[in-house]
């Protein structure tokens, strides 16, 4: 609407509407602004959506793999400690057995030794010869009993890591 009036009202009139120019004139420019900000925003947003993906491929084929490997790991370690417990138990058995026929050996050749001087042929001969392999099984018992006290520590040390 116009309206016409004297020469001071039109003076503002035309003041008013050189105002209302710049007004609009800023105003696009704050809408140009406004929109470069939104598609720098609508940028970082895509940015940031690209690291999280990345983030997240990560865990699935690092982390995750990493955490599978370690199962597989230690699950293979026990079942490898349950097979030393094993064996251990095996040799322990076995030096067991060892030592109870040596130690009836040694009994054994004990009663051979005790028989009286009798009328063979170098008796004496005998008696040495069994008393060195009484010897020699006495040195194999302790030997036998020593392998036996390492099996049981290594069952106790296996036994601490199961």
């Amino acid at each position: 609407m116009y309206y016409f009036c004297g020469a001071d009202q039109c003076a503002v009139l035309c003041d008013d509407r050189g105002k209302l120019g710049d007004l609009a004139n800023s105003s696009s420019e704050a809408a140009v602004q406004i929109r470069s900000m939104c598609n720098e925003t609508k940028d970082n947003i895509g940015k940031v959506q690209k690291c999280i993906d990345q983030v997240i491929l990560f865990l699935k084929n690092d982390v995750q793999k990493g955490f599978t490997e370690f199962a597989d790991v230690t699950r293979d370690y026990y079942t490898s400690i349950e097979d030393i417990q094993h064996i251990i138990s095996d040799v322990a058995e076995a030096s067991k057995i060892f030592t109870d026929t040596v130690q009836n050996i040694q009994s054994q050749i004990r009663e051979v030794s005790d028989v009286p001087g009798g009328e063979s042929i170098r008796s004496e001969d005998i008696i040495d010869k069994t008393r060195q392999t009484e010897e020699t099984t006495k040195a194999m018992t302790v030997i036998v009993d020593r392998n036996k006290e390492n099996a049981n520590v290594i069952s106790g040390i296996v036994k601490r890591f199961s």
